[in-house]
Order: C-alpha cells, then structure tokens, then sequence
C-alpha cells in the first residue's frame, strides 16, 4: 500500500512491537493499532480504527513515528569525502597470493564448476605485483593509524616468499611499524620453522580455519587425497601457543558449518578448545563462523538446522539474561552477538540523504582485494568478476560509480519502501554476473533482521543486566 507508514509489526510474546524506520525505535502498540499500521484493520469497531487513526496523526506530528513518506536513493556518484578516504583513508588490503591450496575441502566453491568462481590452480601473484599494491595502499592509509594487511589464497603460506618480502619492505617504510599484518590459513603449514619464527618476531594474526572437533572437521577439510587434517591443524595451534602464550590475542578461528550439523559438538569444542588448555591458557577462542553455502554442490541436506540453532539461542538467552556473559559459548557469541552489536548501533539519523546501498563499504577503504593477477576488486567475496582496476593503474572511479548504479538496478527499487532499510546486509557480492539474484537476498536480509529484534526483544525481557555487555562494543 503507498500510503502505508514505513515500519514493521512484529507479535512476539503476546505483544505487538512497531519497529519504525524513520526514528528506528520499537514502539509497543496494541492490537488495534497494530492492524492499522499493517493496513487490515477489517473486524475491528469503527471507533477503534478512529481511535487508532487519531494516535498515528498525533504520534507522527509529535514523536516523528509512523510517517508514510519514502526517503530518496542515495546517489551512485563518489561524494567529495569518498575521494578523499580513496586517497587518504584505506584501510585493509588483502592479498590473494595464490589461487593453489593444500586442501580440498567438500563444500568449497573453488572445488565446484560454478562459473563464477575461479577453481584451485597454480597461479600466484608475482612480487613484483604484491608490493607495487602494498604502496599504493599505504600512501594511500595516511589518516589511518593502523592500516592491515591480510594474506590470503588459496593458501597463502604456499607462496611463502612473497610475504617475507612483503613483510621485509613494509617495515622498512618509515611508517611501516603501524601496519598491522595478518595471515588467513588452513594451519597445515604453522608447524614450518620459518613460518613460526616471523609469526612470533613480527606479531603476526592468524585466522585459522577450524571446523570443530575432529568428527566435525575431518568430515569435510580433507587434503587433495581425502586425508584428515584437524589433528595437524591443532597440533600446530598448539606448538604456536606453547612458545608465545601472547599469541592468543592474535589469533582467531572460522568454523565453516556444513551438513551434516553438529551445533552441539562444535559448541563443546570451542567452548574447551584443546590448545589454549594444553598450553595453559584459561581462555577460550575469539570464533568466527558462518554456514556453508552447499547450492550447487554435492552434500546431503540437513534439515535439523533450525531446531540445532534455537537450542543454541535458548542457552544463549539464558546466560546473558542472567548477566552470566562469561559463560556465553564462542560458537553462541560467533552467531548472536554481531548482529545484536550491529542492531544496538544502529543509525537514527534523517534518511534524507538517501538509502539504497545496502551494507556496502566503498570499495578500496574498509576493504580491496587484489587477485593473483593483479587486478582489484572489492572483497575476496565477489567471485572472477566485479573488477575496479588494476594494480598498475588504480581503481577506476568510473567503475566504482557502475558498481554502485549495478547494485541500485537490482535492489533499490525495493530500497525506499523496505522496513529493514537502515538494518539491511546486502554486499556487492550478492550481485551474480548476469546482474542480480531477484528478490531472494531481499528476504533474507528481513528475516534475519527480525530474528535480531526478537531476541533483541527476549534479552530485554530479562532485565537490563541482559544486554550491559552491548555498551561496550562499537562496530568496525
């Protein structure tokens, strides 16, 4: 309906819940009301509907809720404070050295025949290459005091030579002692002498990938001959830990979860992780995870998903709602907390500046990715295409402004009348080469926009000790 006010109801434990967009505040509503804003307000007396009718006018005139106006799409040209962050503000570069892995995991998409995906093969990034990015990108990260620099493949210790001679010119640089470096691996190659010798000397982060326990990890992280690798893998966590305790700071793990799922397990593992234990360390694990994207690949479906993940959310809500935050599972914080730092944070500033680019970065500053090959790209998330230059000639205004008019074609249409707007995750990555994936990626985004406002909602209900923790988070 055009007229309709921008907001969403939401029923959640025997009430109704506005959330507005222009004000992005919830507001409890009753059940009148609620059917109003929704548009059905059929079975309910006419002097209810009046009634209701009369809050709207009177909410909108002095609160600013329940407004039907719809904000304009912001505008795809580059703003004079995105040229300047291009030249003055980046901040993380990442590397894809090597395109060859040691590994052939089950639910890859390097392993798969999607067309948009490059496959594994041997090709590197020449260092010639690697350093002719690394300082445009810190001439270019003047007014960022700590610009990173990420190591990625395939798998990048493979191409070894390339980060010492990248890691060596860097801190040669007069400003080269702030840059920060980190390295995204399997963790077969952390036992290599020379490798271990630069993580320590250099304070290098690792980002290692780490399913679970071996039942969990070994089903789908196998080497090019079907071979385990979790024992390797935690040995290795755990010789590294051993030598420098302070590592631990630095590192983090990504647990991909696939089917068949065991939430259980991997929670319990993580929750104990075996090489913090082993040497020493009472801590647990800062863990990243996410769910594997099996379309299109050959992997029994798991439909125990949902009923795995509320069991997960219900211990969740039950530590933070007792103020119990330290005994929140990294598994649990992995998948609950960003989104509720992320909802805490929201922006409640005018719309009239524009929406409609979802959760895109400007490509370049909070994130560029360089290909093998030398070419640029936003992430190491969109695929073969999605190019923005060249190391050789930096990125192309032109093509960051196409980029943004791309993603406003496939889904800015729906922009301007979306409840979730403000809240929304849509990247450039969800746009497939023949130029958008329909409404689908709309839906999702909703869906778990209201899921975080219900268990936003659920933690509330506990009292205010249930969400103190958020006071202390920002967002990157």
């Amino acid at each position: 309906m055009p007229d309709a006010p921008l907001c969403h109801v939401i029923e959640h434990a025997g009430r109704a819940v506005v959330y507005d967009v222009h004000t992005s505040r919830l507001v409890a509503v009753d059940p009148v009301l609620a059917d109003v804003l929704r548009g059905c307000s059929h079975g309910h007396p006419a002097d209810a509907v009046a009634r209701a009718e009369a809050e709207i006018e009177t909410a909108g005139r002095e609160e600013g809720l329940f407004r039907i106006d719809r904000p304009p799409l912001a505008a795809v040209d580059l703003s004079a404070a995105d040229s300047r962050a291009l030249t003055r503000g980046q901040r993380h570069l990442t590397l894809s050295l090597t395109e060859d892995c040691n590994l052939r995991c089950r639910y890859c998409l390097h392993g798969s025949d999607l067309t948009h995906v490059r496959p594994h093969r041997p090709r590197g990034m020449p260092t010639a290459t690697a350093l002719a990015a690394v300082a445009a990108f810190l001439d270019a990260a003047v007014d960022e005091p700590g610009p990173a620099i990420s190591f990625y493949g395939g798998e990048p210790l493979l191409a070894w030579p390339v980060i010492t001679d990248v890691v060596r010119a860097v801190r040669r640089r007069s400003d080269g002692h702030r840059v920060r470096f980190a390295v995204d691996t399997n963790g077969l190659a952390l036992d290599r002498p020379e490798v271990a010798e630069l993580i320590h000397r250099e304070g290098l982060h690792l980002q290692v990938s780490l399913d679970g326990p071996a039942a969990v990890h070994d089903r789908h992280r196998v080497g090019r001959q079907g071979q385990a690798s979790h024992a390797r893998i935690e040995a290795n966590l755990t010789a590294l830990l051993r030598t420098e305790p302070a590592l631990a700071d630095r590192l983090a793990l990504v647990a991909t979860l696939a089917p068949p799922f065991d939430l259980e397990a991997v929670d319990a593992y993580f929750a104990d992780f075996p090489p913090l234990r082993a040497a020493g360390l009472a801590r647990r694990p800062l863990l990243r995870a996410n769910r594997a994207d099996v379309t299109g690949l050959d992997l029994e479906p798991d439909q125990t998903w949902p009923e795995q993940l509320q069991r997960l959310r219900d211990r969740y809500v039950s530590f933070r709602g007792d103020g119990r935050h330290d005994d929140v599972t990294p598994l649990a914080a992995a998948l609950f907390d960003d989104p509720l730092i992320r909802w805490h944070h929201r922006s409640a500033a005018p719309l009239d500046r524009g929406v409609g680019r979802g959760g895109c970065c400007l490509p370049g500053v909070r994130r560029l990715h360089v290909r093998a090959d030398g070419l640029l790209q936003p992430c190491e998330r969109v695929g073969q295409g999605m190019t923005l230059g060249t190391v050789a000639t930096g990125l192309a205004p032109r093509r960051l402004r196409d980029l943004r008019e791309r993603f406003r074609a496939s889904y800015g249409r729906e922009c301007r009348s979306c409840w979730a707007v403000r809240l929304c995750s849509m990247c450039y990555h969800q746009l497939l080469p023949e130029g958008g994936n329909g409404s689908a990626p709309c839906e999702a985004v909703r869906e778990r926009a209201e899921a975080t406002i219900r268990l936003y909602l659920d933690l509330r209900a506990q009292g205010p000790q249930a969400l103190q923790w958020l006071e202390k988070t920002s967002v990157e």
